[in-house]
């Protein structure tokens, strides 16, 4: 009993996490979406004087997409557990879609930080900030709990 409380708490902080990421992601992105220049959210444009765009258009649709909607779709896979045409797991790991999606988006996301982390500098703790939370989503996607939860039972 104690077990499944556990479980229960981790998972339910994985998408607690999950949710963070991505609505950050929605308000982030479109903020950059929206201003380009950066300046609605206190970016210059000579951070991107290294960075292979000039404004922060793509980049901006580019959190949108993957660190706001997508995000947010896993969480509430995550919690529903839908199947995904007629398949629910992977054939690869053998747990369900949206525990891939998970470990996919933090690794995803710690790649972004180190490829900003590279073009842009350290500008602000968000980045760190960002950077945990990377962390702690691969970390408690990949407990034994979580994992076995995800796991295909056929």
């Amino acid at each position: 009993m104690e077990g499944q409380i556990q479980q229960k708490i981790e998972r339910y902080a994985l998408m607690l996490c999950m949710f963070v990421l991505g609505i950050g992601g929605i308000v982030g992105g479109g903020a950059f979406m929206i201003d380009s220049s950066g300046d609605l959210l206190g970016m210059s444009q000579s951070y991107l004087a290294d960075a292979p765009v000039a404004t922060y258009f793509w980049p901006g649709v580019f959190l949108f997409a993957a660190f706001g909607l997508v995000p947010l779709g896993v969480a509430y896979a995550l919690w529903r557990k839908p199947a995904l045409g007629d398949k629910t797991t992977s054939y690869l790991f053998h747990e369900h879609w949206s525990w891939n999606a998970a470990v996919g988006v933090s690794v995803l996301l710690l790649v972004w930080m180190a490829v900003e982390l590279y073009f842009v500098g350290y500008i602000a703790p968000i980045q760190i900030a960002t950077s945990l939370l990377g962390l702690v989503i691969l970390g408690l996607v990949l407990l034994p709990p979580v994992r076995t939860y995800y796991a295909d039972t056929i």
